[in-house]
């Protein structure tokens, strides 16, 4: 991984500083997480920002978000945990769907709705799933 020299927050989104002239921007990827290109690979920022300041992520954990926020990368936020503790956290903070399963009359439903221009987030609610999941079915990675 490429030495990062400075980590700051500008207009509430995390920014790494790793060589002159050079501020990197995060990007949101498609699970929802902030990432940013160093030296051609993709990181994501949450996992940088633990490795940089508490040191490598132990054998057998994650990065956990304390506020169930995956564009919250402030260290005060992160910490690493288990992918249990994680799980357990999701619970807590309305992240998690519960394991529900959608029947297919309503994923054909979701993708009418897509289709007359209504907003993911508005049909996850609409469907009490996460908003993940009417993505992946917009994109076709499930159903």
């Amino acid at each position: 991984m490429p030495r990062v020299i400075e980590y700051f927050t500008q207009s509430g989104a995390l920014v790494a500083y790793c060589r002159e002239g050079a501020i990197l921007k995060p990007g949101l990827i498609s699970s929802g997480y902030h990432s940013v290109s160093l030296c051609g690979d993709t990181h994501l920022v949450h996992r940088l920002v633990l490795k940089a300041f508490i040191g490598p992520c132990p054998v057998g954990c994650e990065v956990l978000h304390g506020n169930g926020n995956k564009l919250d990368n402030n260290l005060s936020n992160l910490r690493y945990g288990t992918r249990s503790e994680n799980m357990v956290d999701s619970v807590k903070h309305g992240t998690h769907s519960g394991g529900r399963k959608l029947s297919k009359e309503s994923v054909i439903l979701i993708r009418e709705k897509l289709a007359l221009g209504l907003r993911s987030t508005d049909l996850a609610k609409m469907f009490d799933v996460h908003p993940n999941t009417i993505y992946y079915i917009k994109v076709g990675k499930t159903w």
